[in-house]
């Protein structure tokens, strides 16, 4: 089973040739791309509210991903570029963003 470690954000063609004791060969070639380490970052409207409920506009400032999930820590997750969350009572949240690629 040979393995390859590519260490730059690149696409990258590769060949397998195998011969077995008899004088058998087979072969196989393809690309594999090496995508960038996503970076997950936001910005929000607020930050703080005295009062509830309070309707907090959440703004995506990733980098390298195409895929995310908005957890808002209030029940509520969403899959979309931006969010948007509602909290109904006061309290403290930990909003987080995952980022993939």
């Amino acid at each position: 089973n040979p393995t390859h470690s590519y260490q730059d954000v690149q696409t990258y063609v590769y060949s397998l040739e195998v011969f077995s004791n008899e004088g058998c060969t087979d072969n196989t070639s393809g690309a594999v791309t090496v995508h960038p380490i996503p970076s997950s970052d936001f910005q929000m409207t607020s930050d703080s509210s005295c009062f509830a409920p309070v309707n907090v506009n959440l703004f995506n400032q990733s980098s390298g991903a195409n895929q995310f999930e908005w957890n808002h820590d209030n029940g509520t997750i969403q899959t979309s570029f931006n969010s948007t969350a509602l909290f109904d009572s006061v309290g403290q949240y930990n909003i987080q963003l995952l980022v993939t690629n």
